[in-house]
């Protein structure tokens, strides 16, 4: 019974020490913790197709929980408005989609605004 405790005690340990917790999204150490990331996708001289550009989004999107985004205006100081593609659904509704591939990869974050909020996002990457 000793070495079963034993064993939970140590599969416990294993398992929680993998897991790492993101930081949501708007929360101010994500300045800090991620300015490298922030500074390349925010460079308007290098190409959303860039290797650099999607590192820097693989990256982010493993860092970033941005299932808490909120507002537009986070998403302006986390990335560069003209790598954003836009499709407007009328009433107030927007899909916004920021898209970087490399070679046969990519990272994609899609957030539906309805006015100045977010309200929900997903992100997707191979």
């Amino acid at each position: 019974m000793k070495y079963f405790y034993l064993l939970i005690f140590a599969l416990l340990t294993f398992f929680t020490s993998g897991c790492t917790t993101m930081l949501p999204a708007e929360d101010i150490k994500i300045y800090e913790v991620c300015k490298e990331e922030i500074a390349v996708l925010k460079n308007p001289k290098i190409p959303s197709h860039s290797k650099e550009k999607y590192e820097a989004a693989l990256s982010l999107c493993k860092k970033v929980d941005f299932s808490y985004t909120r507002t537009v205006k986070f998403l302006s100081t986390i990335f560069l408005e003209s790598d954003a593609r836009v499709n407007n659904q009328g009433y107030g509704n927007m899909i916004i989609i920021m898209y970087y591939p490399y070679e046969d990869k990519f990272v994609s974050f899609e957030f539906h605004r309805y006015k100045n909020h977010i309200l929900r996002s997903n992100i997707r990457y191979k």
